[in-house]
């Protein structure tokens, strides 16, 4: 059995990012491959990946619409990190080891992953980014706290204004309107509506997928947003706007 044949069946049991899922994987890459590390039978730490050629060379980077891939342990906890960090340390030699030949690779990791030394050694260098996470476990009286007064005043006008639908009733008028966007931006427009419509669709399907819309009185369209999740995360994919 191949790795990402291995892979694919041992998604039903791990504890898995929806951007690693495999069924998110298919849509957006014809060529990805996953890495396992198995000791004593159990799964210590997987990495998918995707290849791609582009005039020569060989490229590894998180594909479209996936914000976040590379390494993931499922590692016991340990009171102290060094003592984690050096177990990773020994997955990695495992994944040098099995990566394909490339001539570029850029990794963007799961938000809270901080062990950039294997990939120092390695001669890469690395960014670090802002990732806003919102904790749906404080009440929503005090995450309203957490904004900014103007914020604030927006969300209560729109609560009179507006009603929201979830479902995809609105999905071609979104599609529109995301392409706006990038127009009016005059930036470079990377997805079709086949494909959008195909990701929401698909994300939908497997319970993974959310889209709403906020409509005016009268049924048109204000704004819509995609939202995918997994076991414990929401994130927040597509927007779109209705600048009329």
């Amino acid at each position: 059995m191949s790795q990402k044949e291995t892979y694919r069946k041992l998604s039903k049991q791990l504890q898995l990012p929806v951007f690693f899922q495999p069924w998110w994987l298919d849509m957006m890459s014809p060529c990805w491959d996953a890495i396992v590390v198995e000791e004593n039978g159990t799964v210590n730490a997987v990495w998918p990946y995707t290849l791609e050629k582009k005039i020569g060379f060989t490229l590894i980077r998180n594909p479209l619409l996936t914000p976040y891939l590379g390494p993931l342990f499922f590692l016991p906890v340990k009171e102290k990190v060094f003592g984690r960090w050096n177990q990773e340390d020994r997955m990695f030699q495992e994944f040098w080891k099995q990566l394909p030949a490339f001539d570029f690779m850029e990794v963007m990791c799961v938000p809270g992953y901080h062990n950039f030394l294997p990939f120092h050694q390695k001669g890469f260098a690395h960014t670090q980014r802002i990732t806003y996470h919102i904790d749906l476990n404080s009440s929503e009286e005090n995450i309203l706290q957490g904004m900014k007064s103007s914020q604030r005043a927006h969300i209560k006008q729109a609560f009179q204004d507006l009603k929201v639908e979830e479902g995809t009733a609105y999905l071609n008028e979104f599609c529109a309107r995301h392409k706006n966007t990038f127009q009016r931006k005059e930036k470079r427009y990377l997805y079709s509506s086949d494909f959008l419509k195909k990701v929401i669709d698909t994300s939908v399907a497997h319970q993974a997928g959310m889209m709403l819309t906020a409509l005016h009185a009268d049924g048109s369209f204000a704004a819509g947003v995609f939202i995918v999740y997994d076991k414990d995360t929401m994130y927040l994919l597509l927007s779109a706007v209705n600048t009329d």
